[in-house]
């Protein structure tokens, strides 16, 4: 075991279970063998059973159950570890529409939070808490997986006689959390995955991808186009049957309309929650055709949902009142009404058949910072996970991906359910590296979809150079107000190691471009097997230039992705993670892995915005 995490203390129920209840925890029972502790009173019953994985990755699983025959109500509900005082610095992420996991060091004065109380789980923060122990040169970073809204916390603590202790706690939060517990109901209301770092620049954020590369495995990792960013919601069935066509000549799998095809009055956004498509506007009832004309052209169809919402004026509220929750002007299926999981999911399966579909984008654009129960949402996300296995299991195949204004949900909890993640609206390439990047500390590469949206200027004039040349162009935000241009190696970087994904009128593009997105693609598709399983980590992040390596499990297969931000020097040297037994080839060039740990490789850093890719595989 790591030494930090054979340090972490648990000599009572304090130290592992805050919990408030209507009883009195006096005369309770604390059982601790290393693995499973439990702790029992008179009413409830509560465990944290932890497993290991051969890497050292930790998973705790925390649960809570009612011995009583009466209800038993909750107030509070946390898990916590408990360390030795030492000199400590903690690492919390932001994350919001546009600007999704902005990771901070702050040094552990007094106390460090992240909280998050809307419906949707990273809205203001990221459920991610590492701590760096500035005496050891080591840390542990801790991963909740939150269905509910929740809180992390790093505090130090007296102990008496001027000592003091460091306690981490996380759990459900709520402004006024009374949680009702019925007689025999066990809940889990804790999963954390927690392990040791050494890496303060990546975390060792291998060690979560291994962990869930094997618990949680991609089905598939698929190059997806997007209607919205060609041109939002103003499309005809015309606009759209040229840009299927082109889909399909690139090389996309799927066809994924977005928002704007239902709704009869066409202001869409006051139709969400109806889901009938529109028939006066927009593709004028033809949608089945551009269903049916992407699977003649190989490729399978999605469309756009946001199913969490309906708004003030849909139909469906009026209809089935007991179906939604009323908040801020706003209805939220209540999905801890059995019956209105029903109601949504016939719903989706007739939309489903009707139009052939084979992927889903699940947006969700509003918050609910209250649970009108005060139960954390915890009742809300028991329904929710019901209504996706349920989905599923009608629809086997179907691709579910994530989406909330951007990353407004992209946490571990929902991986388990949905097969990709829309990283964010700001659809950048520029800025989605680190977007991309600071994301990869918290969640596999596998899970974060990485987008194109682009166009192409085909008659630039240079100031200084003379003649016309082309450039690409790529939005700086959610639209395209901002624009600033990107070198096509910069784009290929970008568009490799994940789920692959393209939104923009392909008919603004050049040849040149298509050419350059269709042999990409291409190779993507090569090197798929790969970036499926592969382990992210994150050689060098500067503020000239950032690394990223895409290694398989073995060590035998690795693609390294060097961008300059800004080129100060003519080459770098990188030291990528190989086995030192293995020997391999570099860029053609036969190295011993012992040679690469020791001399590092070089990489040509002349050009600012390039990214250089560079390959090794074992011989």
């Amino acid at each position: 075991m790591g030494r930090l995490l054979t340090e972490i203390i648990s000599y009572n129920a304090g130290d592992l279970f805050d919990v408030v209840c209507d009883y009195k925890s006096v005369g309770g029972e604390f059982i601790n063998d290393g693995h499973i502790s439990k702790y029992k009173t008179e009413k409830v019953k509560l465990e944290a059973k932890t497993d290991i994985s051969e890497d050292e990755v930790y998973m705790r699983c925390d649960t809570i159950v009612n011995i009583s025959g009466d209800t038993v109500n909750i107030t509070l509900l946390a898990s916590r570890f408990v360390l030795p005082d030492g000199d400590y610095e903690v690492y919390t992420q932001y994350s919001n529409w546009h600007n999704e996991s902005m990771g901070c060091w702050q040094p552990l004065v007094t106390g460090v939070f992240a909280k998050v109380e809307s419906v949707r789980t990273t809205v203001g923060a990221a459920p991610v808490l590492a701590i760096w122990n500035r005496q050891q040169n080591r840390g542990i970073v801790f991963h909740l997986l939150p269905m509910y809204s929740w809180s992390m916390s790093a505090r130090r603590f007296d102990i008496g006689g001027g000592k003091s202790r460091v306690e981490v706690t996380m759990g459900p939060s709520a402004k006024r959390f009374e949680l009702k517990l019925e007689p025999g109901e066990c809940l889990e209301y804790a999963r954390i995955i927690y392990y040791e770092f050494r890496n303060k620049t990546d975390l060792d954020c291998w060690k979560l991808h291994r962990y869930l590369n094997k618990i949680a495995p991609r089905r598939s990792m698929p190059v997806i186009y997007n209607t919205w960013f060609s041109a939002f919601d103003w499309f005809t069935f015309e606009s759209l049957e040229k840009q299927v066509e082109l889909a399909a000549k690139i090389g996309a799998e799927y066809f994924v309309i977005d928002a704007g095809w239902f709704g009869e009055a066409g202001n869409w956004w006051q139709s969400v929650g109806d889901w009938e498509e529109y028939q006066h506007g927009a593709l004028k009832g033809r949608m089945k055709d551009i269903s049916d004309k992407a699977r003649a052209l190989g490729m399978k169809f999605g469309l756009w949902f946001e199913i969490d919402r309906a708004a003030p004026a849909a139909k469906s509220p009026g209809l089935h009142p007991d179906y939604y929750i009323s908040y801020g002007g706003q209805y939220f299926v209540n999905y801890a009404n059995p019956e209105a999981r029903k109601y949504i999911l016939d719903l989706l399966t007739d939309r489903i058949k009707r139009y052939n579909i084979g992927f889903i984008k699940f947006d969700f654009n509003a918050d609910m910072f209250n649970d009108p129960q005060g139960q954390a949402f915890i009742r809300y996300y028991q329904g929710y996970v019901e209504f996706l296995k349920e989905l599923k299991r009608r629809h086997p195949d179907l691709y579910c991906e994530n989406c909330a204004s951007g990353g407004m949900r992209m946490q571990l909890a929902n991986g388990f359910y949905f097969d990709s993640f829309w990283l964010s609206d700001n659809q950048c390439a520029i800025e989605g590296v680190r977007i991309f990047k600071d994301t990869m500390l918290r969640m596999p590469p596998q899970w974060i979809e990485k987008w194109a949206v682009i166009e192409t200027i085909t008659d630039f004039e240079p100031v200084y150079s003379g003649g016309k040349t082309e450039k690409i162009v790529t939005t700086h935000d959610a639209g395209w107000d901002m624009l600033g241009s990107v070198r096509s190696s910069w784009l290929r970087g970008f568009m490799s190691g994940s789920p692959l994904g393209i939104s923009c009128n392909l008919t603004k593009l050049s040849e040149n471009t298509l050419e350059m997105l269709a042999s990409h693609i291409e190779k993507f598709k090569k090197d798929r097997e790969l970036y499926i399983s592969a382990e992210g980590r994150i050689l060098a992040d500067t503020e000239t230039l950032t690394s990223l390596e895409f290694c398989s499990v073995d060590k035998s297969k690795i693609k390294i992705f060097t961008f300059v931000k800004r080129s100060t020097h003519y080459f770098a040297v990188i030291y990528p993670v190989v086995d030192p037994a293995k020997t391999y080839v570099v860029n053609g060039e036969k190295i011993s892995g012992e040679d690469i740990e020791r001399y590092g490789i070089k990489v040509d850093t002349g050009q600012t915005g390039k990214c250089e890719e560079t390959e090794i595989y074992e011989v």
